[in-house]
């Protein structure tokens, strides 16, 4: 079995420090035989029902298939849960991988583990500062900031085992926030305010440098501008999930507009405001209204002036490629990722990883996949990565 730790190995050529990682979540970046061994040595396999339903969405029965023959299951389960890009759009099957670790997670001794793990991964790998994005009220039941907090510090005890500068990114899931009918559901969004607001006084003794709202972009961020002016006044940064390939694609440009209102210094994903829109003529948004010629070019001004108030304002956009690539475009090759739209308009740009323990990457691998793909200087990238740090 291929170990994945080579795909953070450095050739000779490449730069062997690639410095800091802006925009990784936890939860997707623990390699899958960390995973696996996880699972094993917690006796996590005996909860058969629970592990067997979220494994069987990638193919696999793995407590049954551990039960029969460990070192098979754990050969299958590694080439199962890596998901490349194969030219189709695999959001949904990316998804099914975070039902698995969301399991994990639940038991505190395993949050620690897979804490450690992620940092070592990344530590092989040349990378020296990690923002990780975790959600601190993960489950689906009402969570108090306490219950937030000792989350938060079941992962952190894991960070300081290694030695890597890891800092703590709050990636607050949107769908969480609206109700049945569709609609933001403000008294979910009082409470979590509040919470958040209990948190921070509880969590003083955790690096917390940031604020984001991720998955599903299905309530406006808007409705979060309370949480925002929160970050603000603790002196957080705020580094949202926005435009990721949400439809419609107005949608997209406003949440790109509130983020920017309220200060971001930088945007994750942000794809509609750099994608080529003529691929969308013709089609419908998720709504059913087309997207005619008209619209379109309504869309392509208001995306110019979303460019050039971004370059105005400094902001830069967290770049995700093998993510980007295999999670949205549906597209196969480095050479096929739109960057090159910022590289010409002189945009500032960081690369990520996003989940490299799904995508079966590094933050090296996606550094030296788009310079090559683009005839950039991988040097220069790590460089722009530490001008938009908490910490620079």
């Amino acid at each position: 079995m291929k170990n994945p730790k080579e795909n953070s190995v450095a050739k000779e050529n490449e730069p062997r420090l690639v410095g800091k990682e802006l925009h990784a979540h936890l939860s997707g970046s623990i390699a899958p035989f960390s995973i696996f061994d996880i699972i094993v040595e917690n006796d996590l396999y005996k909860q058969k029902d629970r592990l067997n339903s979220t494994t069987s969405s990638f193919g696999i029965m793995l407590a049954d298939e551990i039960e029969a023959d460990p070192q098979k299951a754990k050969q299958r389960f590694c080439d199962a849960y890596i998901c490349r890009p194969n030219g189709t759009n695999r959001f949904s099957e990316v998804m099914q991988r975070f039902n698995l670790t969301s399991f994990l997670l639940q038991f505190p001794t395993v949050r620690s583990q897979v804490a450690k793990a992620a940092c070592k991964d990344f530590q092989n790998g040349g990378v020296n500062y990690v923002e990780w994005r975790i959600d601190p009220f993960s489950s689906t039941k009402k969570e108090t900031a306490q219950e937030g907090y000792e989350k938060l510090s079941d992962f952190y005890s894991g960070m300081r085992s290694i030695d890597l500068v890891s800092k703590l990114v709050l990636s607050l899931q949107r769908s969480r926030y609206r109700k049945t009918d569709g609609t933001p559901n403000q008294t979910k969004i009082a409470f979590l305010a509040q919470e958040l607001e209990q948190l921070f006084r509880l969590g003083k003794d955790l690096p917390i440098v940031g604020v984001d709202f991720s998955g599903d972009e299905v309530v406006p961020l808007t409705h979060f501008n309370e949480i925002f002016d929160l970050a603000r006044t603790k002196g957080l940064e705020i580094v949202p999930h926005v435009g990721e390939g949400g439809s419609p694609i107005e949608e997209g440009f406003s949440d790109i507009e509130t983020a920017l209102d309220a200060g971001a210094k930088r945007l994750g994903h942000a794809i509609v405001a750099y994608d080529n829109l003529d691929k969308y003529l013709g089609g419908n948004d998720r709504v059913g209204n087309l997207y005619d010629h008209q619209r379109i070019e309504k869309l392509k001004a208001r995306q110019k002036a979303i460019i050039e108030r971004v370059k105005k304002e400094k902001v830069a956009i967290e770049v995700c490629p093998t993510s980007n690539l295999t999670a949205h475009f549906g597209l196969r090759s480095f050479e096929d990722h739109p960057i090159n739209r910022l590289i010409q308009e002189g945009v500032p740009f960081v690369i990520c990883s996003d989940d490299p323990g799904i995508f079966g990457t590094s933050l090296r691998q996606e550094i030296i996949g788009i310079s090559k793909a683009n005839n950039l200087d991988p040097q220069k990238l790590i460089e722009t990565a530490n001008h938009f740090g908490y910490d620079a």
